[in-house]
């Protein structure tokens, strides 16, 4: 185990309840910090995941300081895979897990963060292969199944239908 590994494994240590998950963004927080662009003065991120889909993980753009116009930036691995990480712990039995996240950082360490559980529609758009995958992972009733899910899965005729 090589000390990134280590210094990588720390940010996964089990954990429960809402301390747990502020414990988290915290990691989210210090990781982004190390990271982040030289002069950044906020950072705006976008975390989307469906099934195992990531689609190609966190990205979003920097705001340096004194300049107007933000630049394309993608943050290290590991920081998807702390998002990645908190959408497992924010589970809920029978409603899911949310599918993307905002998240916005002020320098030095203000932040906001908005879940989207799939009341809007997602940013990038998943397939019927990615939704399936989702459903098994983080069960959800027919109530809390969103109806573009729906007309994704019932467009597709390739797989079985797992909203029951």
């Amino acid at each position: 185990m090589t000390g990134q590994d280590r210094a990588i494994g720390q940010y996964f240590a089990p954990a429960k309840g809402i301390i747990a998950e502020s414990d988290v963004l915290d990691r989210i927080v210090a990781r982004l910090l190390m990271v982040a662009p030289f002069c950044w003065d906020h950072l705006i991120l976008h975390y989307q995941r469906v099934g195992e889909n990531d689609f190609g993980g966190c990205s979003g753009f920097a705001y340096l300081v004194n300049a107007d116009i933000p630049y394309p930036w993608m943050p290290t691995s590991d920081v998807s895979e702390l998002f990645e990480y908190l959408k497992r712990m924010m589970a809920r039995p029978e409603r899911g897990a949310w599918l993307e996240v905002k998240f916005t950082m002020s320098f030095e360490d203000e932040y906001s963060i908005e879940y989207n559980r799939g009341a809007q529609e997602l940013q990038l758009s998943p397939d019927a292969s990615d939704i399936r995958r989702e459903l098994e992972l983080f069960p959800r009733t027919q109530g809390h199944i969103p109806g573009w899910m729906r007309t994704i899965l019932d467009g597709d005729d390739s797989g079985s239908d797992s909203t029951s």
